[in-house]
Order: structure tokens, then C-alpha cells, then sequence
């Protein structure tokens, strides 16, 4: 609409008798065209409303020239036909629809070309066909460059669609991968890798504030026997069945892992030295719990624990050596007897456990 408005001096220049029929053409009826247009196009509508406005929209514009050149001097009408054949050929290319109605624009420029030039008594027939001929030549090649232009825009976005999902799916495939590199496939819990690489990375994050970690190693007591009595796949079981106990009471500050054979590690964050003792025996009770039969010591399948506690901020400390601490205490769990927790501190009177805690309880 600016734009049409701007022809007004471009009008009156060429032919000043055109001042008043182009401002009145041009600020007060293009512009109702023009609004209808852009209103069809302020949301999506049917493709064939949209298709439709390429030809009115053509027909718009040549009938505004065609009456502007009716209203001038002799051969104006040529001058503003082709002018707008023009403009309508930049339609044709800019108007995001189907070949189809580009091609129905394409004849509704010719024919409006046509139709003014045989109104017009100063045109002669001959020239009007002749030139009608020559610019459906020029709109059938700015078809087919449109064609060909739709053709290669399909094309990219294919290319690029195809691109998208490969990149997907291989990014879905390597997340699996991870998974499956991380996870241990008997009892579904982190493998000792998944839990090394997350506990260095809790431990030495310098965007968590200082905190202090608890460490809980243990294993199953006499697991060669029962492997040795009843069988490796029994024991895959028992495995199995401790590893949803696990998961039953490990708290959401908790990581737990299968660390190798019949031992596992957990890591509890922002927990002290009764959190740590609480959850051991919560755990050490609930395997205990499920009675699973160990013939090679005709008794319940139980676990021997050992607990560490350190502070990420005490610089003398490491998750290596707080690992080893815990080790250590496994160590004499055992020695002094299995089924037993034994901390690598020595608990005061505060820290007695006093009764097993919820997973939501035990650590703050």
C-alpha cells in the first residue's frame, strides 16, 4: 500500500491529467484490495483461498493500470499495462502458493492485458495480440522459474528433514548406548564406571556448595556357597532380588551401584554419620528381611557393611580415600563376624541406631 502510494508523483510526472484518478485509485480502492489480501493471509487459511488471492490479486493491479491507462494520453495504456505486468510477475514469484494458481495468475495477467487492449479503439488489434504473445512467454518462463524454485525448496527441506531425524535418532541410539555402557545388565543398577565417573563429579563440582558424603560398601555374605550349592543361576537371582531392596530404600540423595561380583557402593550426599548409620541398617534389615535361602550355609542370605564419612571441603580428604575407608571397614565387618555394620569412626552415644527409617528420613 506504500508502495502504491508512492506512484501517485510518478503518475502525475508521466502524465499530470492522472493526479486525481491515480490518488483516488490509489489511496482510497487499491488499498481495500490490498487489506482484504492482507487479511486473508494474517492466519492460515484453506490452500484454495489461498491460491485464489494470487489471480485477484493480479487482476487487481492490472485492472489499476488498465483503467490509468484508459484515463492518459495515447499509448499510455501500453506503458501502465506492461508496468503492471511486471509488478505481476514479482507476484507470481513471491506468492507462497501451489503451481497451479501461479499458472491461473499467469493467464489472469494475459488475459487482462488482452482485454484492455481490445477495449481500447487507439490499440490495434495486431500489436495487442502480438504483445500479449510475447509477455505470456516472459510469464510462462517466471512459471517455470517458480516451478523450479517450489522444486528446489521441497528439496531442501527433505534434505534438511532427513538430516533431523538421523541426527535424532542417532543422538536416541547413542543415549541408549550410554545407558547400556553404564548400567549393570543383571541388576539394573549403575555399573562401577556409571558410579565412579557421577561420585567425582558430585564430589569435585565447584558449583555444589560443601557437603559432606557418606560411603556405604557391602556384600553378600558367603556368596560363593550359594552359587557353589544352589547354582549361578540362583545366585544371579539373589543378586537380582537385593537390587530391588536397594532401590526400596535408597533415598532420591542416593546413588547406588553394583561395584563388582557381590559387592555394592552407595553414596548418600548432605549426609552425616547418623544418616549414613541409619540408612546402613535399613538396608542391612531389609535384605535380612527377605529370607532368601543360602544352602551353602543352610541360613537367610544376609550383608556385611562398611561406612565413611568425609567433607568435600576438607582438602586432606578424597573420594579415593574415603573409599578405602570404607573397604577397610567391610574388612572387619566380616572379621567379626558378617551381618553386621561397622563404621570407620568410632559412633558416639548420639549416633546409636535405634530403629530402621523410611527412605524419606534418612537423609536431611
Amino acid at each position: 500500500m506504500i508502495l502504491s502510494g508512492l506512484m501517485i508523483p510518478l503518475d502525475w510526472v508521466h502524465v499530470p491529467a492522472l493526479l486525481y484518478p491515480s490518488s483516488l485509485l490509489r489511496l482510497c480502492c487499491l488499498p481495500i484490495g490490498y487489506a482484504a489480501l492482507a487479511w486473508v493471509w494474517s492466519r492460515p487459511r484453506a490452500d484454495w483461498v489461498e491460491g485464489a488471492t494470487l489471480p485477484l490479486a493480479v487482476i487487481m493491479m492490472m485492472t489499476g493500470g488498465g483503467i490509468l491507462g484508459l484515463l492518459g494520453e495515447e499509448q499510455t495504456l501500453y506503458r501502465y499495462l506492461t508496468a503492471t505486468l511486471l509488478a505481476g510477475s514479482t507476484a507470481l514469484l513471491l506468492f507462497p502458493v501451489t503451481l497451479a494458481w501461479t499458472i491461473g495468475g499467469a493467464g489472469a495477467s494475459i488475459a487482462c492485458f488482452v482485454g484492455f487492449g481490445l477495449f481500447d479503439p487507439a490499440s490495434p488489434v495486431k500489436d495487442t495480440l502480438v504483445f500479449a504473445l510475447f509477455f505470456a512467454l516472459i510469464l510462462g518462463a517466471v512459471v517455470r522459474a517458480r516451478r523450479t524454485k517450489m522444486i528446489l525448496q521441497q528439496h531442501a527441506f527433505l534434505l534438511n528433514l532427513r538430516g533431523a531425524l538421523q541426527e535424532r535418532a542417532l543422538a536416541g541410539a547413542n543415549a541408549r548406548l550410554a545407558l547400556l555402557a553404564n548400567t549393570d545388565a543383571l541388576t539394573g543398577l549403575p555399573n562401577r564406571r556409571a558410579f565412579e565417573d557421577e561420585a567425582a563429579r558430585l564430589w569435585s563440582d565447584p558449583s555444589n556448595p560443601p557437603q559432606s558424603f557418606g560411603i556405604v560398601l557391602f556384600d553378600i555374605d558367603h556368596f560363593k556357597r550359594l552359587n557353589d550349592t544352589a547354582g549361578h543361576a540362583e545366585g544371579d537371582r539373589c543378586l537380582a532380588a537385593i537390587a530391588r531392596a536397594i532401590r526400596e530404600v535408597l533415598p532420591s540423595t542416593g546413588m547406588c551401584a553394583r561395584y563388582g561380583g557381590e559387592e555394592f557402593i552407595a553414596i548418600l550426599r548432605n549426609a552425616g554419620p547418623r544418616d549414613v548409620l541409619r540408612f546402613a541398617e535399613h538396608l542391612r534389615a531389609t535384605i535380612e528381611a527377605l529370607a532368601w535361602p543360602n544352602p551353602g550355609i543352610k541360613a537367610p542370605v544376609t550383608v556385611s557393611l562398611g561406612l565413611a564419612v568425609g567433607e568435600t571441603d576438607r582438602r586432606s580428604e578424597t573420594l579415593a580415600a574415603l573409599i578405602d575407608l570404607a573397604d577397610a571397614a567391610l574388612y572387619r565387618s566380616k572379621a567379626e563376624g558378617r551381618n553386621r555394620i561397622v563404621p570407620s569412626w568410632e559412633p558416639t552415644l548420639g549416633e546409636a541406631i535405634d530403629r530402621p527409617l523410611l527412605p524419606a528420613q534418612l537423609c536431611a
